[in-house]
């Protein structure tokens, strides 16, 4: 039903061009042929024991769901992996996706094993370590060492919502690198944010973002590090099974998920494994032996059933002198992870002030090499000691960067910025690393404010009203711009369902045509050119605008318009403006449940926006840096430039100097500077630094400009991400938004 199509109209691209099908999500569900192929298999029937399946105090659930388990994964493996991955060898191309596996035997069938973490914002404790195996880009990257598979992908970025930065694909980016992930596979880089499309696990990192033009950077560090990374593994002493083939409970995954966070703060290197890889091994005197790695250490999380061939294998490696950590119901690891790592299950030591857990690390080697690859989780900068008991250097990830670190003591020493990463080697240092000077720069108001694109009043609180044929109000409610059938749930509207009615079957119920008409108000007491924007497919239905009772806006009278994101369309409503309250009606007719007004409408000028009431006001370049709502840029997305100056009492007497940025307040947005109107330069994320020459500073007051590359939730979703709170907030009222900050992930419901 799928590969065949795409084979029939594109394969003559198979295998060039087109690499592979990306299978999405596929899991087997219950079929006919169970109960007939349980019996086969254990020789008694399965449809009497279904309440011992569902009643875990039956003495039989245990026996029951093993084999139901063991059952539906060969059937699986049978009617869906061994199939699709002899066609996708057959036809040239690699059988590549994410989707839930029972055991990670079941990557095997994959040619790029894959999963879907990386979906955490920049400071959050990072979701790459989920106790599935399609969450988990440890056990993935695991999976694709053992089988010899050329790599391991992550479906990344998605459900972060519009506030996405660069800094947070960074640092998922980094984070999935340092886990093991070789392909980067973006959830999507949307064709169109119109219409409904915007709330399909948003976001997008494409031509609607306004820092799409630095996204490049982010590619070319990604694979600078990939470069590095190239030819090398993971290298581990402890081994952690995966319990996932153990009916685990819900708090029994936890437990695993805990554990392998506590492991990463220990700086433990691990990798994940199950029974069928442990078998692939050969046991030793104290270790096991599989592909390069030699383990003396595996640990035994808790789960309801361990396997026998688990169990013995377990047994043997013990008897060999291996270790085996056994976690008890309830222990989430901390003990077991301080333990391996004094053990020398570690092989960088870290130790210094801040939170040095969320510094992650891991050792990767290959013929004649040694690295490590340490990401800055969290927001916290850290002063830190590393100690690998061999000569170290730093590898610049960036061309032109300087490496910053610095021998201590037969140890090393480095500060480490909020979500910083860096690479080090173990070789001899060779010549010093050059030492710049470092001058920060505060960026500070006053400030004279300038945004470059169009400003916005985003309309998002509409007065609904519900007519009648003859178009008089029945109901009148608040909304907010999404589709009728929310509308009408939200406000509780009252309204008779279409009935229509069959000849032995059931009636149905659907919408009547709805004659509704929605208003909203706003002030004006700015002079200058004014547009109304609309979204394409933002109004679904028979409907007409007018602004203060004026001319009937239909479709007919919008045009291309420059504000907004591409392929927007506006209207110019200057004339039909009056100084004061102004009101926009949208009459609308349809029998859509998703029709309605169902996206925000938007004004667009070069005007300042007064909130509570909303207002146009005339627009005054004199600000504060980042201060949205006082600069009368509340709903504003796109680029802003802020002009200041900074003070330096000397200049460096050197050619280059290490510039570094200091906000003054929370910030993860990209950036770029000039300093004294030079050529701008380019601060994607944290660490805000560059390396410029000393001649472009000045002693005494020095010019400085900043251009601040936002994201689009102002616009869209009426919202600010709250960086220390980690919540979004209402740009009206302040409040926390639950419905936008706490988003299902893809493929599960709100609940």
């Amino acid at each position: 039903l799928t590969h065949e199509r795409y084979r029939a109209r594109f394969g003559d691209k198979f295998g060039t061009s087109i690499r592979s099908i990306f299978v999405d999500e596929t899991v087997p569900g219950w079929s006919p042929t169970v109960p007939e192929a349980f019996r086969e298999a254990y020789g008694h029937a399965l449809e009497p024991l279904l309440p011992a399946l569902q009643d875990p105090s039956h003495p039989r659930h245990l026996e029951v769901a093993r084999d139901l388990d063991r059952l539906t994964y060969r059937l699986f493996c049978t009617a869906f992996e061994e199939p699709i991955s002899a066609w996708c060898r057959e036809h040239g191309i690699a059988y590549a996706g994410e989707k839930p596996s029972r055991r990670m035997a079941q990557l095997a069938y994959m040619d790029i094993p894959g999963g879907d973490p990386g979906h955490t914002k920049a400071g959050a404790v990072m979701d790459l370590l989920r106790p599935q195996l399609r969450q988990n880009a440890r056990a993935a990257a695991s999976a694709a060492y053992w089988y010899g598979k050329e790599g391991a992908l992550c479906e990344c970025f998605h459900s972060l919502g519009w506030s996405g930065t660069l800094q947070d694909a960074k640092t998922i980016s980094e984070g999935l690198l340092l886990m093991g992930t070789r392909y980067l596979v973006p959830h999507g880089f949307f064709y169109t944010t119109h219409g409904l499309a915007k709330h399909d696990a948003p976001p997008t990192f494409f031509f609607q973002m306004p820092y799409w033009p630095l996204f490049g950077r982010l590619s070319e560090r990604v694979a600078r590090i990939a470069d590095q990374l190239e030819g090398t593994h993971i290298a581990a002493r402890t081994l952690v099974v995966d319990p996932n083939a153990g009916l685990p409970t819900r708090a029994h995954l936890a437990d695993y998920e805990r554990l392998l966070h506590h492991l990463m703060g220990a700086h433990v290197d691990f990798h994940i494994v199950d029974t069928d890889v442990l078998e692939m091994g050969t046991i030793g005197e104290g270790e096991v032996r599989i592909r390069d790695i030699a383990a003396d250490t595996v640990v035994l999380p808790a789960m309801r059933l361990v396997e026998e061939p688990l169990a013995a294998w377990l047994a043997r490696f013990e008897t060999a002198g291996g270790t085996v950590l056994r976690l008890a119901e309830g222990d989430d690891g901390a003990e077991v992870a301080r333990r391996v790592a004094e053990a020398g299950g570690t092989s960088l030591r870290i130790t210094g002030t801040g939170e040095v857990g969320r510094l992650w690390a891991v050792q990767r080697r290959g013929p004649g090499r040694t690295l490590w690859f340490l990401l800055n989780t969290g927001g916290e900068a850290l002063d830190v000691t590393l100690d690998a008991g061999t000569p170290l250097r730093e590898i610049a990830i960036e061309e032109g960067a300087p490496t910053l670190l610095r021998p201590a003591g037969g140890r090393y020493r480095r500060r480490v910025a909020p979500f910083e990463s860096f690479l080090l080697e173990a070789a001899p240092a060779g010549a010093a690393p050059e030492d710049l000077p470092l001058v920060t720069v505060p960026v500070r108001s006053p400030a004279r404010v300038r945004p470059l694109a169009p400003n916005l009043l985003r309309l998002g609180d509409w007065e609904m009203t519900l007519l009648d044929e003859a178009g008089e109000p029945l109901q009148t409610e608040r909304v907010r711009p999404v589709p009728l059938a929310n509308q009408l749930a939200e406000g509780r509207f009252r309204f008779a369902p279409d009935v229509t009615l069959y000849f032995g079957h059931a009636p149905t119920l659907g919408l009547p045509q709805m004659r509704v008409e929605y208003r909203a108000a706003f002030a004006c007491d700015y002079p200058g050119p004014v547009e109304l924007v609309v979204e394409p497919g933002s109004l679904v239905g028979d409907w007409e605008m007018r602004v203060n009772g004026g001319r009937a806006i239909r479709e007919g009278d919008l045009a291309l318009t420059e504000a907004h994101v591409r392929g927007s369309l506006g209207v110019d409503v200057t004339g039909d403006l009056v100084p004061g309250e102004n009101t926009l009606t949208v009459k609308l007719t349809t029998d859509r449940l998703d029709g309605g007004l169902r996206n925000p409408l938007y004004l667009a000028g070069d005007f300042g926006v007064r909130l509570n009431p909303p207002r146009l006001a005339p627009f005054s370049p004199a600000g504060g840096y980042e201060d949205w709502e006082a600069n009368g840029l509340p709903y504003y997305a796109g680029v802003v430039e802020y002009e200041t100056v900074f003070p330096l009492a000397e200049v460096p007497a050197a050619e280059r100097v290490l510039l570094e940025l200091d906000h003054g307040l929370p910030f993860q947005d990209a950036v770029e500077v000039s300093l004294n109107g030079g050529a701008w330069i380019a601060m994607p994320w944290s660490p805000y630094r560059a390396v410029v020459e000393g001649s472009a500073l000045r002693a005494g007051e020095n010019a400085l400009r900043v251009r601040v590359y936002t994201t689009l939730i102002r616009p869209f979703e009426g919202a600010w991400w709250d960086i220390p709170g980690h919540v979004y907030r209402s740009v009206e009222t302040g409040e926390v938004l639950a419905d936008v900050s706490r988003r299902p992930r893809e493929g599960q419901s709100a609940a």
